[in-house]
This record gives structure tokens, C-alpha cells and sequence, in this order.
């Protein structure tokens, strides 16, 4: 048998100098933003985390923290109401509230097998 010639690597070339066609796209700016009202139609996009979750343990700094975390998760005051109870019954404990509130949701709701829970905290991270 004859053997197969090995090819011969080809070293790199910067087309980049030769054509304005070959630029990378990463280096070319976006393009500007119209005012015009079809770009609009491009919306983000915001899942809707009460169909895949059961219970939520949301961090209760305050009344306002929850409304905001709410408002921007999309959740209904119902999924809400464990994180009140805690904040009502012990103060912003820090992160700690998310735990509180798992015992709220065990105690008066319960857990069943199979079901999930969110855990969400906000805060600075940790202090030394």
C-alpha cells in the first residue's frame, strides 16, 4: 500500500486589511436604533416562573423588595404571602428569611413530593 501524504497546515492570513467583506462581526458596531415604531416588535423575553414552580422562598427585606421582586418575577401576591407573614412576624432577618419562610410554606401549606420551591435572596453578599 502507499501511504497518504500528511497535509501541510496553512498558516493563518489577516484578510481583515485586504477586504472590508472579510471583517470580523464582532468587531463592527451595531447598528444605531431608529426611533421608528417596528422596533417595538422585538420584546424580551420574561418567563413565567409561577407554571414551573410550586413555592417561592423570595427574601423579605422589606415591603418594598417584595413588590419589586413580584412585579419583575411576574407573581401573584399569593406567592408572595409566606415572605409578608415572615417579615410581619420576624423583621428582615436577613438571609436567613428565605429559611423562615420554607417553615411558613411547611407549616400552614406543606410540601408535597415532587414539588419545587424557588429560593431567592438579594442582599450585598457577604460582609466580613
Amino acid at each position: 500500500p502507499t501511504p497518504t501524504p500528511t497535509p501541510t497546515p496553512t498558516p493563518p492570513t489577516n484578510n481583515h486589511a485586504s477586504s472590508d467583506k472579510d471583517e470580523d462581526p464582532m468587531s463592527t458596531p451595531p447598528p444605531k436604533k431608529s426611533n421608528s415604531s417596528n422596533t417595538s416588535a422585538l420584546k424580551s423575553f420574561r418567563p413565567k416562573f409561577n407554571e414551573s414552580i410550586n413555592h417561592f422562598l423570595v427574601h423579605a427585606g422589606g415591603a418594598k423588595v417584595l413588590d419589586g421582586l413580584g412585579k419583575e418575577l411576574r407573581l401573584e401576591e399569593r406567592d408572595l404571602i409566606p415572605s409578608r407573614a415572615v417579615l410581619h412576624d420576624y423583621g428582615n432577618v436577613s438571609s436567613s428569611t428565605t429559611w423562615y419562610t420554607l417553615a411558613y410554606i411547611e407549616s400552614c401549606r406543606g410540601v408535597a413530593a415532587g414539588e419545587r420551591g424557588l429560593q431567592v435572596g438579594v442582599g450585598s453578599g457577604g460582609k466580613c
